[in-house]
């Protein structure tokens, strides 16, 4: 057996992450949901929309500019 797949049937974090079948917020990490990072972590489209919209909104009543229109 692999070392990978020796460490995937532990108790680590690297394996509870890797075992996981959706993000902290609910949604599922599928193909059409999921992106890896740089540094290899899979990410949320879901969640990362949603807080690029509420840090734009931020940003926006902060200066009253809309920084996408910028």
């Amino acid at each position: 057996m692999t070392q990978r797949v020796n460490v995937l049937r532990g108790e680590s974090h690297v394996a509870a992450r890797a075992r996981q079948t959706e993000c902290i917020h609910g949604h599922p990490f599928d193909e059409a949901n999921t992106y890896r990072a740089g540094n290899g972590t899979r990410k949320c489209r879901t969640c990362r929309t949603a807080a690029r919209a509420r840090a734009r909104a931020r940003a926006r009543s902060r200066t009253g500019v809309d920084c996408a229109a910028a």
